[in-house]
């Protein structure tokens, strides 16, 4: 063999491999039509396999990426210098969202403005006198900003004065009698609430206390300083009066037999005075001594 001969081989061999006998070679160097996608497959005829449609995006879709980022753009620009019309008429051109891409006007004074969570709030006239409406709009529905009335930059110290209210003096003593009358008030209330007793007891003393005075001593009931009702069922025959003060003690009993008859005709007044039966025979069992 000659030193030759190898390379001439190889060469013919190569030669060979890309001959125009191969027709999967063929096939995969034939060039394709201007404007279509690769196939997915051979075949022969420059592309007789499946188009791959999930790499081609429908012209809708095309429409619709454009339309959104325009949309953003145009928003952008209308809010880059929001911040500097703060406490101003303002006019925001929304967009609407919905299918058919319709479109909304809002006004009010600019009363707030979030860069962070983009988010504006208008302040407008409410429906009553002297009320105040709030709408807060997320920036990326602005489409169009238009003011008001013509303004000029207003210098900072002045912007700060029109949007917030100035500081009205603190009346401390107004402020001392209000917090006495609120402590006043709640001690009353704690005073009414009975400790040890039962819910029948305390039933029995919040209908007493809508006519008569009324306050705890321990577990029973003063009525008009001088007239004390003990439990544990508080029954009208368990009402004493100090000295002979007999008409007093008649119009405690009617009363108490007026609110004894409402309780007993729900079923929750007669589960309570149940209850205090029930309590009250325990405790005369406990305390009766054994012979």
């Amino acid at each position: 063999m000659s030193r030759n001969g190898s390379p001439s081989h190889s060469r013919r061999d190569s030669g060979h491999s890309f001959g125009s006998n191969n027709q999967s070679n063929n096939h995969s160097f034939r060039p394709r039509p201007s404007g279509l996608p690769s196939s997915s497959g051979g075949g022969g005829g420059g592309g007789g396999g499946r188009l791959n449609t999930q790499r081609v995006p429908s012209i809708a879709s095309q429409h619709q990426h454009q339309l959104q980022a325009s949309n953003q753009s145009a928003g952008h620009s209308a809010t880059r210098s929001l911040s500097l019309l703060l406490g101003r008429s303002v006019k925001l051109k929304l967009i609407d969202g919905s299918p058919n891409g319709g479109e909304k006007w809002v006004e009010g004074n600019l009363w707030c403005y979030d860069p962070i969570t983009g988010v504006v709030i208008l302040d407008s006239p409410g429906s009553g006198k002297g009320k105040q409406t709030f709408r807060m709009v997320k920036v990326n529905q602005v489409r169009e900003v238009q003011l008001g009335e013509p303004i000029e930059s207003p210098p900072p110290a002045a912007l700060v004065s029109k949007i917030l209210e100035p500081v009205r003096p603190i009346n401390v003593t107004a402020i001392a009698m209000r917090e006495a009358q609120a402590v006043k008030a709640d001690d009353a209330r704690r005073a009414r609430i009975g400790h040890g007793v039962s819910r029948w007891a305390q039933e029995i003393f919040d209908a007493l206390g809508k006519t008569l005075p009324v306050r705890w001593h321990q577990t029973s009931i003063i009525i008009l300083d001088d007239v004390m009702l003990s439990g544990p069922q508080y029954r009208p025959e368990d009402v004493k009066v100090s000295g002979n003060n007999s008409a007093r003690l008649a119009r405690v009993r009617q009363v108490l037999e007026g609110e004894w008859g409402r309780l007993l005709r729900t079923e929750e007044g007669r589960q309570m005075e149940l209850e205090a039966r029930l309590s009250s025979s325990k405790t005369a069992a406990t305390t009766t001594p054994v012979t």
